[in-house]
């Protein structure tokens, strides 16, 4: 037994070697978006980055390769907001020096004219789109896109307009008395001023008011617009029942939506014929019907859903076949399911078939179809677990201002006690397991613990100026 043990721990720490290599700063992604089959990231750091199918430029790099791992979109560091369609990204920048002022990107596929410049080429690099600073807001469809700006300033604050572009063929726009033909440049929808959250579903559009009202429009064969009824299309912007306690969060998905109440009762109505709606049938909804209570966060994919719980946990239903649920099989699910993978979570995004999460500590994982790199795990294999995606080696590299070496003592450590000795002030000390799980650590003075038990742990310790060490530590 005692060989054993010893070949146990040798095991442990090759993993622990392993993983490290790609650990270092394996925390540093902050938002996250899908489209039909790629995927956009922003980094910690403001730095933007895409990884999966690039047929149509959609990955934004300036090239048509596709990559089945994360590739930086040029240099700038200031991005905000991400949303991906079906084969195009839309992005928001920081701009200036003003508060608050963003200006409008967009990349990939351009067919429906979802760009948005007045043009009708495809473009595999960002370009802004006018010159308005004022985008507090993106959505994108498969091949239309929603936006909000706020022009207000100290005398009129909170002027919330809805804007629109792209694809029209079911009013999915919400241009009233105008034909359903596609719009080539941002067109402001209606003239109120109070909007607050919008999703773009595949062919149709929902928008929560500040009043805490949800508007809905556009395609409608499914009852996707929640208003009781099935038609081919609605072209003019109607209220979903009469609630006004409705939150901003709000998912459209392929031809079925997602709606929070204030207090995190979840509602889902439209197409179910996957169990996308979460209430124990494949029945189609015209409503919005009640799924469960005590929830997040939500997001509407192809024929899946997902959610974060309230205790920051995942819970995925609808289409699994290609794993996108993450629960271990390729099974449908009709009621949400809780992943076995614990958080905390707290954002999701699901695509036609794959997932993309982010846990609080700013790790991302990725689950589901990989054919094309989506994932951006480096292969193309399908995966129905989450799957953790590191850092890009660019995101990981610390600039050191000059060299450095940390002592830990005594190594190995009883009960996780330690100290550390540094020529320099310590600013952080961040500890992780050998699975990349950070774990809580305690310090007094200039002494040290790790909450855990016996086994291999990682710190990572930074001093005043910025400076960087991961070091090992053994726990008895």
């Amino acid at each position: 037994m005692k060989i054993i043990y010893i070949q146990k721990k040798q095991f442990l720490a090759i993993v622990f070697l392993f993983l490290f290599i790609n650990f270092s700063f394996a925390q540093c992604w902050s938002k996250v978006a899908v489209g039909a089959e790629h995927t956009v990231a922003i980094a910690s750091n403001g730095s933007l980055w895409a990884w999966g199918l690039n047929n149509l430029g959609q990955l934004g790099n300036g090239t048509y390769a596709s990559s089945n791992t994360p590739i930086q979109i040029g240099t700038s560091t200031d991005w905000t907001d991400i949303a991906a369609g079906g084969n195009f990204t839309v992005a928001l920048r920081a701009s200036g020096f003003t508060s608050g002022n963003k200006t409008l990107w967009t990349w990939g596929s351009n067919n429906s004219q979802q760009l948005g410049g007045g043009v009708l080429a495809y473009r595999n690099y960002p370009l802004q789109v006018g010159t308005n600073q004022k985008w507090v807001e993106i959505t994108a469809g498969f091949e239309h896109v929603l936006a909000i700006q706020d022009s207000g300033d100290i005398f009129s604050q909170g002027n919330r307009t809805l804007w629109a572009w792209g694809s029209n063929q079911y009013y999915q726009l919400g241009f009233e008395g105008l034909p359903n033909v596609s719009v080539s440049t941002p067109f402001q929808v209606g003239t109120n001023v109070n909007w607050s959250k919008v999703s773009a579903g595949d062919e149709f559009s929902l928008a929560r008011k500040t009043d805490g009202t949800l508007w809905s429009w556009g395609r409608n064969n499914f009852g996707q617009l929640g208003l009781n009824s099935i038609s081919n299309d609605v072209p003019v912007r109607t209220q979903i029942g009469i609630s006004t306690n409705w939150s901003t969060n709000i998912a459209s998905g392929g031809n079925f939506a997602l709606a929070l109440l204030s207090n995190g009762t979840l509602f889902a109505w439209g197409q179910n014929n996957f169990g996308q709606l979460g209430i124990g049938s494949t029945t189609n909804q015209m409503q919005p019907t009640l799924v469960g209570t005590n929830f997040n966060s939500i997001s509407a994919g192809g024929g899946h859903s997902l959610a974060i719980s309230v205790s920051n946990n995942i819970m995925a239903f609808g289409y699994g076949f290609f794993g996108q649920l993450g629960s271990g099989n390729n099974n449908n699910l009709n009621v949400p399911m809780q992943l076995n993978f614990l958080g905390p979570y707290s954002k999701v995004a699901a695509s036609n078939s794959h997932s993309v999460t982010i846990k609080s500590d700013g790790t991302l994982w990725a689950f589901g179809k990989n054919s094309n790199g989506q994932l951006g795990d480096g292969t193309t294999i399908n995966k129905n677990i989450p799957t953790q995606i590191f850092c890009p080696n660019a995101l990981e590299m610390n600039k050191q201002h000059r060299e450095i070496n940390f002592k830990i003592f005594p190594n190995p450590s009883s009960n996780g006690l330690f100290s550390i000795e540094s020529q320099f002030a310590i600013k952080n000390i961040n500890a992780f397991d050998i699975l990349g799980q950070q774990i809580g650590i305690k310090q007094s003075n200039n002494s040290y613990q790790i909450d855990a038990f016996g086994g291999i742990y990682m710190l990572k310790i930074t001093d005043v100026d910025g400076n960087s060490q991961i070091k090992k530590i053994l726990i008895n």
